[in-house]
């Protein structure tokens, strides 16, 4: 039987400066969050751009140094690729990853050579979905919500 290596992570949301650093301080290898306008926590302050350096002051400024993951998640219109590809370019060295599902988003991280994360939005809820999403290029495939711990151990096996 196939050994399955585990590397846990302690994702944390960050919504806002005050939830980063609490999430920084209670000892989070990650925090994820969105950029004002593209983000599914649409109850979040979210972030902008110009935040980002700040983010990485804090993120570093711990001992555990939190990576930091971008969420493009939210559903794109053909008006926003532009802006999303403008973002894209300018996160590229600010961010350890982006976690997205739309396909023109997977597209431009691997064109700006930036890591991304399957989000749980994608629904991946079988085998041969998570391993088409590895062959594109993704790091890590958050599955979806509805399986069971048997299921997702199945995958995990599998891919």
């Amino acid at each position: 039987m196939k050994k399955i290596k585990q590397k846990f992570e302690l994702l944390a949301p960050a919504g806002s400066f005050p939830n980063l650093i609490a999430a920084v301080n209670a000892g989070a290898d990650a925090v994820y969050f969105g950029l004002q306008n593209f983000s599914m926590r649409a109850s979040a302050k979210n972030f902008t751009i110009n935040d980002l350096d700040k983010m990485r002051e804090i993120c570093n400024s711990s001992s555990r140094k939190p990576k930091m993951y971008l969420t493009l998640n939210t559903i794109i219109y053909d008006d926003e690729l532009k802006k999303i590809e403008k973002i894209i370019k300018e996160v590229k060295r600010k961010v350890d990853a982006v976690i997205c599902w739309d396909f023109a988003i997977v597209q431009l991280c691997k064109k700006y050579k930036i890591p991304f994360f399957i989000s749980t939005q994608a629904s991946v809820a079988n085998s041969e979905t998570a391993k088409f999403y590895k062959k594109l290029g993704a790091k890590r495939i958050i599955l979806a919500r509805e399986l069971n711990l048997k299921q997702i151990k199945k995958i995990s096996k599998i891919i």
